[in-house]
């Protein structure tokens, strides 16, 4: 058998959702950013709301609580303007899910779009 590969077993592999539970639940590690890159409607979206989703109920399988109080899309999901992303970022609670989309951002230059994401991240780590 090749090195790095494991035995054939009945045993899974643990979810993307179970592996950042662990990390992030385990009091080391309390964040955990993620991206997904793709080209524009390839799913980036849909995919981090399913991921968030996942996370919540992990969160309160693990933390204890109610699933919505880790991710309510409703207060949890900020399209990227500063003022909306800092507004939710600077209002989280520990264990909290945000959801940072990009959303119509295709109009600006890449210069502009990296511009922007740069006040938006020297503001948020203020």
């Amino acid at each position: 058998m090749a090195k790095g590969f494991k035995k054939e077993s009945n045993e899974r592999d643990p979810s993307l959702a179970e592996i950042i539970t662990k990390k992030v639940c385990s009091g080391f590690n309390l964040n955990s950013i993620i991206l997904f890159n793709g080209r524009p409607g390839s799913g980036k979206s849909l995919a981090s709301i399913r991921l968030a989703f996942d996370l919540s109920l992990l969160f309160a399988e693990k933390l204890g609580g109610h699933p919505l109080d880790y991710f309510n899309g409703l207060e949890n999901i900020g399209i990227l303007t500063a003022e909306e992303t800092i507004h939710i970022a600077k209002n989280t609670k520990d264990h909290q899910i945000l959801i940072i989309d990009d959303g119509g951002c295709e109009g600006m230059s890449a210069r502009q779009w990296q511009s922007k994401q740069n006040q938006i991240m020297t503001k948020l780590v203020q």
